[in-house]
């Protein structure tokens, strides 16, 4: 993770680039890189799909189209997974209250 700055670190970065005077550019920079490395790791399938999976509780088993203030409901992910599964295998799906897991995939 991010160190924190210590004086002999800003010399350093100073000394490298002119332009880097607080403690804050060189942390800005760290994360920067911590970033960049994550980034390229994903691209790269380092990582499990077992980290990206969301789990929610069924609190209702349906949600209308229009919310009581009027407004359009937003669709949430988890309740339509309970749906489909509902629907592919009618009696099998989750039931009010239990968690569904499920990863978002774009």
């Amino acid at each position: 993770m991010i160190q924190e700055v210590t004086d002999d670190d800003l010399k350093a970065a100073t000394a490298e680039d002119p332009a880097v005077t607080k403690r804050l550019d060189v942390t800005r920079a760290r994360v920067a890189s911590l970033v960049r490395n994550y980034c390229s790791d994903l691209v790269a399938n380092k990582f499990s799909i077992d980290k990206f999976v969301i789990s929610q509780s069924i609190s209702k088993k349906s949600y209308g189209a229009v919310n009581a203030a009027g407004n359009k409901a937003p669709s949430l992910g988890h309740v339509k997974l309970a749906d489909r599964m509902e629907r592919r295998e009618p009696g099998t799906g989750p039931v009010t209250g239990e968690r569904v897991q499920f990863v978002v995939i774009r």
